[in-house]
């Protein structure tokens, strides 16, 4: 039987309350979010955050405690397989069959997803193409690198024009230009497709995604598009040196008044003064006002270097999950 396309709506994934508990364990807990139509939205969380558990709830891989999540307007528990007709997933690691060649995987591939054998050929042919495949697929697939067998995945999971397409971690074992073939798919796909995908490598989610979703110890911290998560919750940072000498006691006080700055921290090193200004993107501190301090200080700026947080950044300061810091002691 051939595919069914499903309805057009805007909405493609919709979770509402989706809980999941492993015993006493709460993995997930009442997670709410919708993902588009044309949207490419990153799903992001340390270690032990919930995302895995999260995303096999919403392929029905697994049921939710409580809660639901719908695929393309289709309940993942009462039509679940419309909602796997629906969706191309990649997981982390990616089942192959390795002494298979590429072709005759994604042959099979495409009679189990049921496509008629005289489109299959052809779409073959294009996914190929569309994943750098063509070269390799007459090659078994356990004589691949690591970064061709990622091609292959994503090959199998987008096979069948699917409407919504769920990436974990996509960009595992691939060099640099694989990645940046990779993110140029990526972008295409998110043209039409919904796209939801989740990653360690934050760089690659803001320059593909339109929107994160962060998820810690089973919640929902933020959803918002990366560039105003960045504005709301990251710093602006200002290192300043400053030679030692007349002035420099007096400076932390008279920068502490200035407009956005929220600490000033210092270090001597050797005959120089280290001031480290810190306040939040979306009420920074004026370089200008901080120049104009020094020009009522008998101090000596010998330099000023501003930077402000990354996506990284954020999320390294809204998560905890299993991070451990090196060197703290266990209490």
């Amino acid at each position: 039987m051939a595919k069914q396309k499903s309805k057009k709506s805007n909405v493609l994934i919709e979770a509402r309350g989706l809980t999941k508990w492993y015993g006493d364990v709460c993995a997930v807990d009442n997670v709410s979010f919708n993902v588009k139509r044309g949207e490419v939205v990153g799903f992001l969380g340390p270690n032990g955050a919930g995302k895995t558990t999260t995303m096999k709830m919403i392929i029905s891989f697994i049921a939710p405690t409580s809660g639901y999540v719908k695929v393309a307007g289709h309940d993942t528990l009462t039509d679940s397989m419309h909602v796997r007709r629906s969706i191309g997933y990649l997981p982390e690691e990616t089942p192959l069959y390795r002494d298979m060649s590429v072709l005759e995987f994604l042959r099979f591939t495409s009679e189990i997803r049921e496509i008629p054998k005289d489109e299959s050929s052809k779409r073959i042919g294009d996914i190929a193409k569309i994943c750098g495949l063509s070269a390799v697929m007459g090659r078994p697939i356990g004589e691949l690198s690591k970064g061709y067998r990622q091609r292959v995945g994503l090959a199998q999971a987008m096979i069948h024009d699917p409407d919504i397409v769920i990436l974990d971690e996509p960009w595992t074992g691939l060099d640099p230009n694989q990645i940046t073939d990779v993110r140029r798919l990526i972008k295409e796909l998110g043209k039409d497709k919904t796209v939801l995908l989740s990653t360690h490598i934050l760089a690659e989610v803001e320059a593909v995604c339109d929107r994160v979703v962060i998820i810690d110890r089973g919640k929902i911290v933020a959803d918002d598009i990366p560039e105003a998560l960045i504005e709301k919750k990251g710093e602006v940072r200002y290192n300043l040196r400053v030679q030692n000498g007349e002035g420099v006691g007096a400076l932390k006080g008279t920068l502490q008044k200035i407009s956005g700055v929220e600490s000033v921290e210092i270090d001597k090193i050797g005959e120089e003064t280290l001031f480290a200004l810190t306040g939040k993107i979306g009420n920074a501190p004026n370089e200008r006002e901080i120049l104009e301090a020094f020009k009522s200080s008998p101090a000596k700026l010998i330099s000023i270097r501003h930077s402000k947080s990354s996506l990284e950044d954020v999320f390294r300061e809204m998560t905890v999950g299993d991070r451990v810091e090196i060197g703290v002691k266990a209490s």
